[in-house]
Parts: C-alpha cells; sequence; structure tokens
C-alpha cells in the first residue's frame, strides 16, 4: 500500500510540475513565435524580425494563466525596449532579457516537443532553439560567432 501511494505521489507531483495542457499549449504557441525571432536574427532578417517581434507581443498578451503572468510581464516590458532600440544588433544584445523568462518557463513547465535551452559563454546568454529544425548551434546575439553555444542540460 505504501508503495502505491508514494507511486501515486511521485505521479502527481511529476504532472503539475509539467503543468497544465493550458500550460503547454500556450508555450507551444509562445516557443514557436520565438522561434521566428531567432530565426530572424540568424538571418540577419531586419524586416523578418520586426513582424516575428508584432507576432511575439501577439501572444505574450494572449497568455490566460494566472501561473505564466508574472514570466510573461518580464518578457513583454523587454520586448518594449526591443522595439524601441537604436539598430538591429542593439536588439539582438536586447533579446536575451525577452527570452530569459521564456526560458524559465520552458525549464519550469517544459520540455516542450524538440525545443532546447542553449548558452554561449562567450556572451552569456541563453537562447531557445527548436532542434527539430536546426540540429546545429545557431547563436542569435553574435553573428560572427553563430555556432558558439552548448546546449544546456
Amino acid at each position: 500500500m505504501r508503495i502505491l501511494l508514494c507511486v501515486f505521489a511521485l505521479f502527481s507531483y511529476t504532472s503539475f510540475a509539467a503543468g497544465s495542457p493550458q500550460i503547454q499549449k500556450y508555450l507551444t504557441t509562445l516557443l514557436k513565435a520565438n522561434d521566428a525571432i531567432h530565426t530572424a536574427f540568424i538571418k540577419n532578417d531586419e524586416p523578418g524580425f520586426k513582424t516575428a517581434l508584432a507576432g511575439l507581443d501577439k501572444v505574450l498578451g494572449e497568455a490566460r494563466v494566472d501561473e505564466l503572468k508574472q514570466f510573461v510581464t518580464e518578457s513583454k516590458s523587454a520586448s518594449a525596449k526591443l522595439v524601441s532600440a537604436a539598430n538591429f544588433d542593439e536588439k539582438r544584445k536586447l533579446y536575451g532579457d525577452v527570452v530569459k523568462p521564456i526560458v524559465a518557463m520552458l525549464q519550469k513547465y517544459g520540455p516542450i516537443e524538440s525545443y532546447r535551452v542553449f548558452t554561449c559563454p562567450m556572451v552569456k546568454k541563453d537562447w531557445i532553439q527548436d532542434t527539430k529544425i536546426a540540429s546545429k548551434v545557431q547563436n542569435p546575439y553574435e553573428p560572427k560567432m553563430v555556432d558558439c553555444g552548448m546546449m544546456r542540460d
């Protein structure tokens, strides 16, 4: 009987930690929107970036789960700074502040599909990358060091 209770408790805890289906669905949508920004940085596509950022802002505005509000608020605040950045390189630097709360959400409620957190020791920032689309490192922060970084555990 004790074993059965322990197994049930463990299952309940892991199910709760993974988040509700509503959180999983929202995160999947958010990660896809973030992936468009990541791709724009990798391709140095400033017009594509503007479209992708508008898409991310729309998804951030659609958050309806109380558990996510703090993360979403931080990301929205950072996104507003990104919009007013002087140039594309400045936007790259500020992107880390936008993605940081998204990384925290993924770590708390993930994993989500093939999205993984990567880090660059040179710029000391993380990003999220869909490993199904790009299995090799694609660092969005420094165009000259696009292959610098590694997947985090």
